[in-house]
């Protein structure tokens, strides 16, 4: 399964800091098996969705993995989403749980009704939404086999150096920050996860020698260079 192949492969020793401190791969294993059993002890259906408020937290990810270990799919929300977009995703989700170790205790029930038949969630790892800067938020659905095969192919292409220490600005609301961030823990590597993206603060890291790859969509790469950045990591993920 999905779940095993990834929590399971996390390596103990790989570190993933963020703006509340640094843990390690097996204290994210530990929050991410009780997530899933929380989830577990209250009932929670193969396939049923859950919410993941998400703002790159380690305890994120934790969130996530606890969820695809439970069977169900994993919903990640910005915190920072606008009440529209948010009051939105929960209309179309309809979830009864949210996964968010912010919270204190992981689980909160959020709703009462057992999720509706979905025959085109089983086999899911995430429903991904759009930015809904076009309309209404659309979801995605990430089949756990893609999920997997995608992970293998990006190994394969990047050869993602076991060790290695990635920079992160992408939100793991998006697909692409949530492979960088599996395939650098899988690795044993050290995970930087940045809350909110800053040129400069990019320019300084990357200048001090502190990654050696940096995961950024063009838009951001262009936002560094504008700000006199040289983005010089041994590897650069676009």
């Amino acid at each position: 399964m999905l779940n095993d192949e990834i929590l399971g492969g996390v390596a103990p020793g790989a570190r993933i800091a963020d703006e509340t401190g640094e843990t390690t791969g097996a204290a994210l294993f530990d929050e991410a098996r009780r997530a899933a059993d929380a989830l577990r002890a209250a009932g929670a259906a193969p396939w049923e969705p859950v919410i993941l408020p998400v703002s790159n937290r380690a305890s994120d990810l934790a969130a996530m993995l606890g969820a695809m270990a439970a069977g169900c799919v994993a919903v990640p929300l910005s915190r920072a989403a606008s009440p529209t977009t948010r009051e939105a995703v929960l209309s179309l989700v309809r979830p009864r749980f949210a996964l968010d170790f912010a919270a204190g205790e992981p689980l909160d029930r959020i709703g009462e009704a057992p999720p509706p038949p979905r025959p085109l969630l089983e086999g899911a790892a995430l429903v991904i939404f759009t930015s809904g800067s076009t309309g209404a938020p659309k979801g995605v659905v990430i089949g756990a086999e893609g999920f997997r095969g995608k992970l293998a192919q990006i190994e394969a292409r990047l050869g993602w150096a076991p060790g290695g220490r990635t920079i992160l600005p992408l939100q793991l609301t998006f697909i692409f920050g949530q492979w960088v961030a599996f395939l650098t823990l899988m690795r044993g590597g050290s995970l930087r996860l940045v809350g909110r993206f800053d040129p400069g603060a990019m320019r300084a890291a990357l200048a001090a020698g502190e990654a050696d790859a940096l995961a950024a969509v063009p838009t951001m790469l262009r936002a560094m260079l504008a700000a006199g950045a040289s983005p010089s990591p041994r590897r650069s993920s676009l």
